[in-house]
C-alpha cells in the first residue's frame, strides 16, 4: 500500500499527534510539499488519594484519532517502557496513558472495510539519533521549526514542546517508509492544514 499521510505521536499525556498528508494535487504526482496539523492528547483530570492528577481522555482521543487519521496512514508512535524508582501509581497511570493512546490509534478504521493504519513503534533514542534531535526540548523545537518554520505556531510555547517532537516523529516514519534522509526535508515545504 502506497501511503501519503504519516502520523507521529509523543505518546504522553501531555504528548500530541502530529499529521502530515502528502500533497497528491497534481495528476497523482506526489509533490514535495505536506499540509501538516498538530493535536494535543486530549486529557481531563482525577482525583487519585486526594490528588488531582491529568489522564487522558479516552473517549475524545478516540474521537480526535477517527477524525484526523485516516485508515490507510502510517503511524509512528514513541516507544515507553517503565522507569526504575518510579511509584507503583504513577506506573499505573502511566500505563494507562500509554494503553489508551495505542488503542485509539489500533481501532481507526474499524469500520472500514479491513482497512488499518500501520503502526511501528520507536524508541526515543532512535528517532532523535536519526533525526538529529537531543534532549533539549528548545533544540527540538528549533530543529523542528528549521524544517518547517510555517509550523513554528504549534510550538511556540514551552507546553507544546510534544507538537514539536510529534511532527519530528512523524518525518522519522517518513524516513523508514521512504529511505530518504533528513536533510532532504530541508527543500520541502510544510504548511498549516
Amino acid at each position: 500500500m502506497t501511503h501519503h499521510v504519516f502520523v507521529g505521536i509523543d505518546t504522553d499525556v501531555n504528548g500530541a499527534v502530529a499529521v502530515l498528508k502528502q500533497d497528491t494535487s497534481y495528476d497523482g504526482y506526489v509533490a514535495k510539499r505536506f499540509v501538516c496539523s498538530t493535536h494535543a492528547i486530549p486529557s481531563t483530570t482525577e482525583k487519585v488519594g486526594g490528588k488531582n492528577r491529568r489522564i487522558v481522555n479516552a473517549r475524545d482521543l478516540v474521537k480526535l484519532c477517527n477524525r484526523v487519521i485516516p485508515p490507510y496512514a502510517y503511524c509512528t508512535l514513541e516507544k515507553q517502557h517503565a522507569g526504575s524508582g518510579q511509584g507503583v501509581s504513577s506506573m499505573f497511570s502511566f500505563g494507562r496513558t500509554y494503553g489508551s493512546i495505542i488503542t485509539a490509534v489500533s481501532g481507526v478504521g474499524h469500520n472500514s472495510d479491513d482497512v488499518f493504519p500501520h503502526i511501528e513503534f520507536v524508541a526515543p533514542s532512535m528517532w532523535k539519533r536519526t533525526v538529529g534531535a537531543t534532549r533539549d526540548k528548545k533544540a527540538t523545537v528549533a530543529l523542528a521549526t528549521s524544517v518547517a518554520p510555517d509550523m513554528a505556531d504549534n510550538w511556540r510555547l514551552v507546553k507544546h514542546t510534544s507538537h514539536a517532537e510529534a511532527f519530528l516523529i512523524a518525518l522519522y516514519g517518513y524516513m523508514r517508509y521512504s529511505g530518504c534522509d533528513f536533510e532532504t526535508f530541508r527543500s520541502w515545504y510544510f504548511v498549516k492544514a
